[in-house]
């Protein structure tokens, strides 16, 4: 006879995961929203142990859940690191452009002078 109940859990990890990935698909992740799936994550699988003995037909629907999972989660964070890495490039930019502005427009300077040191051509 299957637990039912585990089988649950193993679902509410899988919809927790896939609620993760629709963040990020949406750009609306942020890192509190993670926070809060790593939090419920968690809590689900402590419900979870594993006992000693579960029957083959038990672990067999269990196995194709945590495959599912295993997916999803190998999914989320390739869209992770492609999050990490767009953000990078935004702030490698940011730096870009103030070195820009610094150099043309001599903001921050106190005597206001902008100074252009480019080659002649």
């Amino acid at each position: 006879m299957l637990d039912h109940t585990r089988l649950k859990k193993y679902e509410q990890l899988i919809a927790l995961t896939q609620d993760q990935l629709n963040l990020v698909n949406d750009s609306r992740w942020s890192i509190e929203s993670f926070d809060l799936f790593q939090a419920s994550w968690e809590e689900i699988q402590q419900e979870l142990s594993i006992p000693d003995q579960l029957i083959k037909e038990q672990r067999e629907a269990e196995a194709a859940l945590c495959q599912e999972l295993q997916s999803l989660h190998r999914h989320l964070i390739l869209m992770l690191q492609l999050e990490q890495k767009h953000i990078g490039n935004e702030a490698a930019h940011v730096k870009q452009n103030q070195t820009v502005v610094q150099a043309y427009y001599g903001l921050g300077r106190v005597d206001q002078t902008a100074y252009y040191m480019d080659q002649k051509k």
